[in-house]
C-alpha cells in the first residue's frame, strides 16, 4: 500500500504535505544554491484556507521550488484551484506538469491541464520516451510538444531515457532536458560527475 493510499481515506493529505515540505526545506538548504528542487503537489492542499501557512517551510526557498502536478492526479475542477495556484506563483513558486502522456490522466485530462496550468516545466512520461528512436509516431509527438514548449517558454523534460538511441532521438527533436538510467541511477548524494548548470558525463 502506498503512503497516499493510506492517508487519503483518512483525509490526512495536508498533514503529509507539511511533513514533506519540512523535509524538502532541509534538502533545499543542502543543495547548491542554483539547483532547483522539484516537489510533488497533491491537489488537496490547494483547498487550504491559509496557503502561506501550509507552504511556510518552503516559502524561503520558493524561487528554487517547482511544484509538480501529475497527470495521474486529475484536477477535475481546475477553476476551483486556479486562484490558489496563482497565489503560489506570486510567492515565487513555479509549476511542472508531470507524467504527460502516461495514459492515466482522467477527468480534466492532461492536454487541458497543460493548456490551463501554463507550466514552466513539462515532464514527458517514460511511456512516450520508451523506444522513441524506432517509433515515428512518438517522434512526431515529441516534435509537437517541443514546439509547444518553446512557444510557451516552458522546458520539456524527457523522463526515463534508458538508451543512447533514445537520447540521440530526443536531442534531435529539441527536448531541453533528459534524465533516466542512461545517465545515472537515483541517488541521495550529489553526483561527483556533475556541477550545477552542467550535464552529467555521458556514458560510453
Amino acid at each position: 500500500m502506498t503512503i497516499l493510499a493510506a492517508v487519503e481515506p483518512a483525509n490526512r493529505i495536508p498533514d503529509l504535505g507539511l511533513r514533506v515540505h519540512a523535509l524538502c526545506a532541509r534538502w533545499a538548504e543542502r543543495l547548491p544554491a542554483d539547483v532547483l528542487l522539484f516537489v510533488n503537489l497533491h491537489p488537496a492542499p490547494l483547498d487550504e484556507p491559509a496557503l502561506d501557512a501550509h507552504f511556510a517551510a518552503l516559502l524561503p526557498h520558493a524561487h528554487r521550488v517547482v511544484l509538480e502536478i501529475t497527470e495521474r492526479a486529475s484536477l477535475r475542477d481546475f477553476g476551483q484551484w486556479e486562484s490558489a495556484l496563482a497565489h503560489l506563483e506570486i510567492r515565487g513558486f513555479r509549476f511542472a506538469l508531470d507524467d504527460l502522456g502516461s495514459g492515466y490522466g482522467y477527468g480534466y485530462g492532461g492536454l487541458n491541464l497543460l493548456a490551463d496550468l501554463r507550466p514552466a516545466f513539462i515532464k514527458l512520461d517514460r511511456s512516450i520516451v520508451r523506444d522513441v528512436d524506432s517509433k515515428p509516431q512518438k517522434q512526431r509527438l515529441v516534435d509537437l510538444l517541443t514546439t509547444f514548449a518553446n512557444a510557451s517558454n516552458a522546458v520539456l523534460n524527457a523522463e526515463g531515457v534508458e538508451t543512447r538511441a533514445e537520447r540521440d532521438t530526443l536531442v534531435r527533436a529539441g527536448a531541453h532536458l533528459l534524465h533516466g538510467y542512461h545517465f545515472a541511477r537515483p541517488s541521495l548524494t550529489w553526483p561527483v560527475e556533475a556541477s550545477p548548470g552542467r550535464t552529467l558525463i555521458e556514458p560510453t
